[in-house]
């Protein structure tokens, strides 16, 4: 069972990477009735944005990039939410703006923008955050990784998006937020923070040990560090967190 405290994490989080946004769709790759995204969409739905949720009717960590037709189901969903016959997409029974797809995370994604915006918002997502997923996406994962794949989706459609992990409890007081990039910086300027403009990796701030939100910023064209000049746009637009340099940044 998840924690106040978590759920208050969630909550913020989301919330501020969505700034102004109203229309969310949410999605993950672990599957459509985990706890850490069915707590997100309470939590977001009892602040008043406007949510629906296309995940994957099981876990599908590890799938990267892929994408398939939707079929009909040949097993039950995750923890038997739905039986076998089902078909390739369907809501929950007592919530239609709920909804697993059996397909891969990006095909959740897709079904999100292009079936269920439309029919919930009249229009495509405000934001889509895919997440939270469980446990952290660093270094080469994200090459690789549904989280940051499945975001990558509607970036490209030209939705704002966002993949968020994690593997921790803690209070959200004690979390600190730093400005990172995903793999390590190779002759290339970043964006000039805490007198560097060389951005701790995710591997630096887990290192690090402690509680700590880490942004990266990826081109949604190949999962790679983005450069200096849009890690810049980014920070504009998050420029309200409490972003922390690390003691060895």
């Amino acid at each position: 069972m998840l924690s106040s405290a978590w759920l208050r994490l969630a909550l913020a989080f989301a919330s501020i990477f969505t700034l102004s946004a109203k229309d969310i769709l949410l999605t993950n790759d672990d599957g459509w009735v985990v706890a850490q995204i069915s707590a997100q969409y309470r939590e977001l739905t009892k602040a008043g944005f406007n949510v629906v949720l296309s995940c994957p009717s099981e876990d599908k960590s590890g799938t990267g990039s892929r994408t398939t037709t939707p079929t009909v189901l040949k097993k039950p969903c995750e923890y038997d939410t739905c039986p076998v016959g089902s078909p390739p997409e369907g809501p929950a029974p007592s919530n239609s703006r709920v909804n697993y797809v059996n397909a891969y995370p990006v095909d959740a994604a897709n079904y999100g923008i292009k079936i269920l915006s439309p029919k919930f918002f009249s229009k495509e997502p405000d934001f889509v955050d895919s997440g939270p997923n469980i446990g952290t996406d660093i270094l080469q994962v994200h090459l690789t990784h549904p989280s940051p794949s499945t975001a990558v989706r509607p970036a490209k459609l030209g939705v704002p998006s966002t993949a968020s992990s994690g593997d921790t409890g803690a209070q959200p007081s004690d979390y600190k937020w730093v400005f990172s990039r995903n793999l390590a910086n190779i002759g290339q300027e970043d964006i000039r923070m805490c007198e560097s403009t060389v951005l701790p990796t995710e591997k630096d701030i887990i290192a690090a040990g402690g509680c700590f939100i880490s942004v990266s910023v990826l081109k949604a064209t190949t999962k790679a560090n983005a450069n200096a000049e849009l890690q810049a746009a980014v920070y504009r637009q998050l420029n309200k967190l409490p972003f922390t340099c690390l003691a060895s940044s």
